[in-house]
């Protein structure tokens, strides 16, 4: 199918995620982790992976150093799905609400 479900979480250690990525490979649905974790527990089971840097872990600061990061992250994946699916095709052609450069 052409479903795709994004999972976000910083450590993917929440027993949660697991359970929800084998029911979404039983179904056949796409499954994309962003995570901040080198050693996520899900990272073989997505389908992909987009690891993002994860600053308390190096610097050795508290967790909000991470969730700026993770926030730009979510922003750009948002706006680019907003203008994926403001594009329209019809019959061969696309249409676009929005002007590219």
């Amino acid at each position: 199918g052409n479903d795709v479900c994004f999972i976000i979480s910083i450590t993917g250690e929440n027993p949660v995620y697991a359970s929800l990525v084998s029911n979404l490979k039983e179904r056949g649905i796409t499954t994309v982790m962003m995570t901040m974790n080198p050693n996520n527990p899900l990272k073989d089971e997505c389908d992909h992976v987009i690891f993002l840097p994860y600053l308390s872990r190096s610097s050795g600061d508290s967790f909000l150093d991470d969730q700026p990061i993770m926030f730009i992250a979510i922003e750009i994946i948002l706006s680019q799905i907003a203008t994926i699916s403001s594009t329209v095709d019809l019959k061969g052609k696309r249409y676009s609400n929005h002007n590219h450069l």
